[in-house]
Order: structure tokens, then C-alpha cells, then sequence
């Protein structure tokens, strides 16, 4: 059974927002170094975005721990 409204609701009756990658995001993830740790392409990018928004992330993966980012969950 779907949901009574959208995600576009549930962002207009909150505070959060979308947040686009942007080419500085992009320049950011080209500086984060490449160790075999952490590898997956999007969870990088998200943690670029956290960091130069200075925003939290929101997840219960424990591999964001190892970058200066501030992680709920």
C-alpha cells in the first residue's frame, strides 16, 4: 500500500532539503583518497556533500566514521 503522500510532501512538512551535487562537490570527491575502505562511488558522495554543506548524514553505516563529517544514527 503506498504511502498518503509523497516524499516531495514529507520534505515541504520538514526541514530537510534536496541537496544537488554541485561541481565543487565533485572536485571535493576527486581529492578523497582511494584505499579500499570505503568504495562504494555514492556513499563517497555523499559524504563530500555532508562535508562541505557541513551537514549531518543520516545512516547506520559505520564506514562514514572515518571521515570529518558528523553522523546520525
Amino acid at each position: 500500500m503506498a504511502p498518503p503522500f509523497g516524499i516531495d510532501q514529507i520534505l515541504k512538512n520538514s526541514d530537510l532539503v534536496y541537496l544537488p551535487i554541485t561541481p565543487e562537490h565533485c572536485h571535493a570527491y576527486s581529492l578523497l583518497p582511494v584505499d579500499g575502505q570505503h568504495r562504494d562511488p555514492f556513499d563517497r558522495m555523499l559524504a563530500v556533500q555532508a562535508m562541505a554543506e557541513d551537514a549531518r548524514l543520516l545512516s547506520k553505516d559505520a564506514a562514514f566514521d572515518r571521515y570529518e563529517l558528523q553522523r546520525i544514527w
